[in-house]
């Protein structure tokens, strides 16, 4: 095989090999030292261009390559001093001006960054040496200028749109260390033609959107008024690009049966190829790239990106000029200012190198070689990302309007609209997903110690088998000890790869007992007790844990057992919000119940609201938000929902926390003081001497929005003329997000002199509302503003917001309310709904079929996907009302499970 691939006309020849292990030095070790330089010293992957054979060139200079090679394979290196042959993979060997030869990160290791000119010893003869080659010499300081200033993103999770350094920056950098006859030696600085895109918008779209906005003032007294805010929390407009349209999966699809045909028939050299083209896989994309294998000398050509391999091919589309594996070839990337090094596991070409004027292709190039080589899932790539600027290879039919647009603007150097640059950039890269599970094995339920055991396996493995190679698995097994017997304690195993082959046998030898010990006295008294394990054993977890802002770490807590709670346990219940408190100090944590069983036990519900409760320090109340309690009738029904909640819930985040930090303005503190926010679906009181409040909004997902009522009052009673302030600045506010912090903005209010008019219904319109604790009166009064297209844009969340705690505090309200006054409540609460969407075709009767459903759990998916869609209200109306019908339908049958399913709704949408 390795004969027949080196017969091959392919910029990779060989097979891959194991990776040798990273070199790391150990702390008393110095840079620079020749006796204290080993082969486990840290270095840096190039960030430059090496001297080396030019592509058309490759295959006549191998030979000599090899030869070379083997005339001093068997030495030692002149630094590190151990055999030349133990050396990372694709690590250069070079010839020294002494005669003796040396890994090449050894010798970038033993150069100076702070003088160039400077030579190191060899160990061997003592004597001042550098490599043979001029050229070579010269790519290795313009290399270790870079190294300098250029840390390695890949190895960091480096994200498509992290910092890249100026080429303004980096050309006065290499003027300044480089003389003018080295640096026409140096591999050339690719800068652009001008700007592509707006700079400010595109890092715009960039951000989380944090906007806090407030109504009109209402009056309450003579100079004081309640004044409503709304904080909305969106995700980075980037991830709002929507799918393809069933017009662009056509021409996509025709684009790459056009792309095969093209490839297979006009290619001369085509069975030069290591793979058939069967076998090259699904098409990704394409586009015209500058391509090196010296960074140097350049071609222009046209790149196939295929699933299991790159397709190199001249622009005229009839020459095969190589190709590089996927999984066998590239061993890691390094991304460079408008461009990429591909780090290959080929001792002849150890580096490929890609580039482009448009970073946007390169960052798009860069997420989805990475995804690639890291085995991720990356779904349906998009139309505009199967290629940005070779719409030219296509027919007329297959080329899209708005790719020729993008195209368009950027030969001008014109900006780009955000709708258009949101479907041409990337995907936010995906943050690692830290998900740590909490289970008891003490069996208080009413299925068999098998059956529980059998329950839980399975859900474990499932799980298990739904994480993606960047995330982490950790478990927690309550009601055990370490040796695996029944216990008032816990165990834990340490959050580690879900590849790991010790998994399979933890969960399948997983014990379940009753809840006796050998005394037949209980082992736990309450979930309390459960739940405060849980915490503990986090809390001893975290070390191995991931931390830093970019991981999702998840505590996912397991309450299935019963327990008959007969006396208030505030002790404990305390102490659970200790634990809580501590673990809540790193932010990116998120703490959700999952409820298995027919009814909420008091301890999940408790805790959860726990979760919730603001925490006070001096003159700062903390709280965060984010957690949910979502309840399950079975393990089954939670399995089969667990494909769904991964993929939407816990794997598509991009920021796993947003940080709002309100502070009042100093030379009106007395005038402004926080009311009330809302927490869980409620509204709370808040200490109106704060001085300052941060709130705290987790796991901001895609195609969702975060929207959080609070309420300030204002105090203009001493305020002489009031006219004056009618556009006030009440308070500011600063968003902030993992290592990234907006700038400090200012919420303004409109003070209205008379104050603002509710509005009023009939008791006997359709559109007669709440607040629906006052049923036998024959008028209600509202207060929430109406959905487009009756009241402006800037409304809609606002509207929605309040519609649905209207209907959280009235669905609380039926919970235990008789069959006749839960009807009676939710009619209104029906008739709320289509308040606030009059204008809209629909009438109250109108059958609606848009969640139609086998069982409760699909339900529960369809209605979380349409509810969260902010772009069509009629379809959101439709979701509120299908539900509310169906637990008033409900009541009629079985009043205990519609009062469940009125938590499970509020849960839902809280």
């Amino acid at each position: 095989m390795i004969e027949k691939r080196k017969s091959k006309l392919s910029i990779i020849n060989n097979i891959m090999k194991p990776i040798s292990p990273p070199r790391r030095r150990s702390s008393n070790e110095t840079i620079g030292d020749p006796k204290k330089l080993s082969r486990d010293t840290a270095i840096l992957p190039p960030l430059t261009f090496p001297k080396i054979p030019q592509l058309d060139g490759y295959i006549r200079s191998d030979y000599a390559n090899r030869e070379r090679k083997n005339s001093f394979s068997n030495g030692r290196c002149a630094f590190c001093e151990e055999l030349l042959s133990v050396k990372l993979a694709g690590e250069l060997e070079l010839q020294l001006t002494c005669s003796h030869a040396c890994h090449k990160y050894c010798y970038l290791e033993m150069m100076d960054k702070n003088n160039l000119e400077s030579l190191p010893f060899c160990t061997q003869c003592e004597k001042k040496t550098q490599c043979v080659d001029a050229s070579i010499q010269a790519g290795l300081k313009h290399q270790k200028l870079a190294e300098s200033s250029l840390p390695n993103y890949f190895d960091k999770g480096y994200s498509p749109f992290g910092m890249v350094l100026h080429s303004k920056d980096y050309d006065s950098l290499v003027k300044s260390s480089v003389s003018a006859n080295e640096s026409q030696l140096l591999s050339p600085i690719s800068t652009p033609t001008g700007n592509c895109y707006n700079e400010k918008l595109y890092k715009e779209i960039l951000k989380p959107r944090v906007t806090v906005t407030s109504d009109a003032a209402n009056r309450v007294s003579n100079g004081t008024y309640d004044l409503d805010c709304l904080i909305s929390v969106k995700p980075p407009q980037i991830s709002d690009c929507c799918c393809d349209s069933s017009e662009d999966k056509a021409i996509k699809s025709r684009i790459i049966q056009d792309i095969k045909t093209k490839l297979a028939l006009k290619v001369s050299n085509w069975n030069d190829s290591l793979l058939p083209l069967g076998e090259l896989g699904d098409l990704w994309m394409f586009d015209f790239l500058d391509i090196s294998c010296n960074g140097i000398d350049w071609d222009n050509i046209s790149v196939y990106f295929f699933s299991h391999a790159i397709i190199l091919v001249d622009n005229n589309g009839t020459r095969l000029m190589g190709e590089v594996l996927i999984n066998q070839d590239i061993s890691s990337i390094n991304r460079i200012e408008n461009g990429l090094i591909l780090n290959l596991s080929n001792e002849a070409l150890p580096e490929l190198y890609m580039r482009h004027t448009c970073s946007l292709i390169i960052s798009k190039w860069e997420y989805y070689l990475i995804q690639a080589v890291k085995n991720i899932k990356t779904g349906q790539i998009p139309l505009l990302h199967t290629t940005t600027n070779a719409w030219e290879l296509l027919e007329e039919s297959n080329r899209s309007i708005d790719g020729l647009k993008f195209c368009n603007l950027w030969e001008k150097n014109l900006d780009v609209s955000a709708s258009l640059l949101t479907r041409i950039m990337p995907p936010a890269e995906n943050i690692p997903l830290n998900i740590n599970v909490s289970i008891s094995l003490i069996n208080c339920t009413g299925l068999s110690n098998h059956e529980y055991k059998m329950n839980i396996s399975s859900l474990l493995h499932k799980l298990k088998s739904n994480l993606r190679p960047i995330d982490k698995f950790g478990l927690i097994f309550v009601g055990v000890d370490g040796c695996g017997k029944p216990s008032n304690s816990g165990t834990f195993i340490g959050c580690v790869s879900p590849s790991w082959d010790g998994w399979d046998n933890i969960i399948n030898d997983i014990r379940v007992f009753a809840n006796e010990d050998d005394r037949k006295f209980p082992i736990f008294d309450n979930g309390f007790e459960e739940m405060l394990i849980s915490f503990e054993k986090y809390k001893k977890l975290l070390p191995y844990i991931p931390s830093g802002h970019k991981n999702n770490n998840r505590l996912i807590i397991l309450n299935v057992n019963n327990y008959d709670l007969s006396e208030p346990q505030n002790f404990l219940a305390s102490k659970v919000k200790d634990k809580i408190n501590y673990l809540q100090d790193k932010e990116n944590l998120t703490i959700d119940i999952i409820r298995i069983g027919n009814s909420y036990s008091i301890e999940a519900q408790e805790v959860y609201n726990l979760i919730s409760m603001p925490a006070q320090s001096k003159d700062t109340l903390t709280i965060v938000l984010g957690s949910k309690l979502l309840r399950f009738n079975t393990f089954s029904e939670f399995a089969d929902s667990f494909d769904f909640i991964m993929e939407h819930k816990l794997q598509s985040g991009y920021i796993p926390y947003v940080t709002i930090d309100f502070e009042k303005i100093s030379d009106i503190e007395g005038l402004v003081s926080f009311s009330e926010l809302e927490i869980n679906g409620e509204m709370v009181f808040i200490q109106s001497s704060l001085k300052k409040l941060k709130v705290i909004i987790k796991n901001v997902f895609p195609s969702t929005e975060r929207n959080i009522v609070m309420k300030l009052k204002l105090n203009f009673s001493d305020v002489t003329n009031l006219e004056k302030i009618m556009d006030y600045n009440i308070i500011n506010y600063q968003a902030s997000w993992m290592e990234e912090v907006n700038s400090s903005k200012c919420l303004k209010t409109k003070v209205s002199g008379t104050g603002s008019p509710h509005i009023l219904f009939s008791h006997e319109s359709d559109v007669s509302c709440s607040p629906l604790d006052q049923i036998d009166s024959d008028t209600y009064f509202v207060d929430i503003p109406l959905l487009p297209p009756l009241s402006s844009s800037k409304d809609q969340s606002f509207a929605r917001r309040k519609t649905e705690l209207a209907i959280i505090r009235s669905l609380r309200i039926v919970e235990s309310a008789s069959v006749d006054e839960a009807e009676i409540i939710i009619s209104h609460l029906i008739s709320l709904v289509f308040g606030i969407i009059r204008g809209f075709e629909i009438e109250p009767g109108e059958s609606y079929n848009i969640l139609e459903s086998k069982c409760y759990s699909e339900r529960r998916k369809s209605f979380m996907l349409h509810f969260e869609n902010f772009n069509n209200n009629k379809r959101y109306i439709q979701c509120l009302v299908e539900e509310l019908e169906s637990i008033n339908t409900l009541f009629k049958q079985d009043p205990y499970s519609a009062s469940v399913r009125c938590q499970d709704f509020a849960n839902w949408i809280t």
